[in-house]
């Protein structure tokens, strides 16, 4: 018998944003981990500073800004936060853990900016080392600078989103963190070029250089805490529109900054006036920026031709599969004719040769010994076995083709048991095994009793094929909340082995592939069953253990 020929299946869908979104690299992930752990550290060394008395620990560069007790503890405690919310899915203790820390960095940000804006005091000021703080000249002692109490407000915020997403929008998040990203940036910015004002906001406090560099790496791992949500994508992704904007941030973030430092050292050195000064910062600035361009343009056009390459090997795949979708029609309704055909030229004669040997097995022509009715009855039940199989073959391929049609009308669920138990009672004659049919629920069902039967049929056959002892049951239940029809086919039989489940619904396969098989038959009987079912609005399912039987569930629309 011909095969039927398989297109080739052709898949180059374009990712959709989220999807390009999720192969956003581990580094970005990892970021969030770095930050968080420099975070801690910060706030570890500056309380470690206050312990010891060492000056270095507290700002880094002896005679900047110290760093307060207060804001040493806000880091330890944001840097804490941040970490236990490294993972998608923390832990469930870790988590609370995490938000009760980023409440108490949020109320420690609030309360000392309404301190500094309206002049109360809470008494949270002088907690920690009260006699060590008082002997700097920042007032009121022990109360952090404006810029900071707005960064830890920021950031206390930002972290408490974090544990709330994905229930809310992490856009939220990220703008919260940016603000508190500018401050801090600012506040460097202030320390590179020696500008106090950009980090002294306060008569007789300001940001030191330890806590804008906290903030830093507080708030950028903050914003890339979520890598595949937000707009953080834009940048985290591996896409060619990523890589342009990660060389552009480089090139609009650095590049300035440095030519501005240069143009401060050359102007303190008097190497350069005023207008020459500026004049060589635009031009590097410009220099820089179209070399970017520059680089990213030609990045952007090796990825516009690959996906010029990608679209044209997707036409030709698409043309091949268009081809071979017409060659396998072609080929199957050449299949359809040549099963149609040789099933009306072998039905003919089979007729012919079941009906001699039932006419010679009866006598019609004459007496006839022991030996030769053992063999007319030979010849009669292989005919007939031929016939079964020429009508799988035939009734196969009219499902392929989807020619096979139901006739549905309201059938008695009893009378439709009790047809079928008369026809399957043939099959037990001769062997060892009961068969037990449990009293169907009287119920009416909408179906095509003919296919129903021809299933039953074919799940008993194939019981009483395996089973060489015990009882074979058919039971049927009702089952009235999902309003189905189940019929259940059990048997005690050798039992179909776990990777063998799907297989056994597949044409012309069988447990015993081999040649020296027991059990006789071409393998169609339970796939033309599963389809029929699906083709009456149901399903064939099975459950079995191995060497203890099998059980087929037919389920039907009731």
């Amino acid at each position: 018998m011909a095969t039927t020929p398989t297109a080739p299946t052709v898949s180059l869908a374009v990712p959709a944003q989220g999807q390009v979104a999720d192969r956003a690299p581990a580094s970005a992930g990892r970021v969030t981990t770095v930050a968080s752990a420099a975070v801690i550290f910060i706030g570890l060394t500056v309380l470690t500073g206050w312990v010891t008395g060492i000056e270095a620990l507290k700002s880094i560069v002896p005679g900047l800004i110290v760093m307060i007790p207060n804001t040493a503890s806000g880091f330890l405690l944001a840097g804490v936060s941040l970490w236990l919310m490294r993972r998608e899915q923390p832990a469930r203790g870790g988590a609370l853990a995490a938000r009760v820390c980023a409440a108490i960095v949020l109320a420690l940000g609030m309360l000392t900016f309404l301190e500094r804006v309206f002049g109360l005091d809470f008494g949270i000021d002088l907690l920690l080392f009260p006699q060590q703080v008082r002997d700097y000249p920042y007032l009121p002692p022990g109360q952090m600078a404006s810029n900071s109490t707005v960064c830890f407000s920021l950031a206390g915020a930002a972290l408490l989103l974090l544990h709330a997403e994905p229930r809310t929008s992490p856009h939220w998040r990220e703008a919260l963190a940016t603000m508190g990203l500018a401050i801090a940036s600012v506040a460097l910015l202030g320390y590179s070029y020696g500008a106090q004002s950009l980090y002294t906001f306060d008569a007789a406090a300001g940001m030191a250089l330890f806590t804008a560099l906290g903030f830093a790496c507080l708030h950028t791992g903050i914003l890339f805490a979520r890598p595949r949500r937000g707009r953080v994508t834009l940048i985290a992704s591996p896409d060619a529109t990523a890589s342009f904007i990660r060389r552009l941030l480089a090139a609009t973030i650095l590049v300035p900054v440095a030519a501005g430092w240069v143009y401060i050292q050359m102007r303190h050195l008097d190497v350069l006036s005023r207008a020459g000064g500026i004049a060589l910062l635009m031009a590097v600035t410009i220099t820089v920026l179209i070399a970017v361009a520059l680089t990213s343009g030609r990045a952007l056009r090796t990825a516009h031709l690959e996906r010029e390459v990608l679209l044209e090997r997707e036409r030709e795949l698409r043309a091949v599969a268009e081809q071979a979708q017409a060659e396998a029609e072609t080929a199957n309704h050449a299949k359809s004719n040549f099963l149609a055909t040789m099933s009306h030229e072998l039905r003919t004669p089979l007729n012919a040769i079941i009906g001699y040997a039932s006419l010679m097995s009866e006598g019609v022509t004459g007496p006839l010994t022991e030996a030769q009715q053992q063999q007319l009855d030979r010849v009669r039940v292989s005919a007939q076995h031929l016939l079964s199989l020429i009508d799988q073959i035939l009734g196969l391929s009219r499902l392929e083709a989807g020619k096979d049609q139901v006739a549905l009308r309201d059938v008695h669920l009893p009378w439709l048991v009790q047809e079928t138990t008369v026809i399957a009672e043939p099959l037990f004659l001769k062997r060892q095994i009961r068969f037990v049919v449990d009293p169907p629920p009287p119920i009416m069902l909408k179906t095509d009793p003919d296919r129903v039967r021809q299933i039953l049929l074919n799940l008993i056959g194939n019981a009483v094929k395996f089973s060489d002892d015990g009882e074979i049951r058919l039971r049927v239940v009702h089952d009235r909340e999902r309003g189905t029809a189940r019929f259940e086919v059990s048997d005690a039989g050798i039992g179909i082995a776990p990777e063998h489940m799907e297989k056994i619904f597949e044409p012309f396969w069988q447990v015993e592939m081999n040649t020296t098989r027991r059990h006789q038959g071409a393998g169609l009987g339970l796939s033309v069953s599963r389809r029929l079912a699906r083709l009456l609005r149901g399903d064939l399912t099975v459950t079995s253990t191995p060497g203890a039987g099998s059980t087929f569930v037919l389920e039907l629309p009731a």
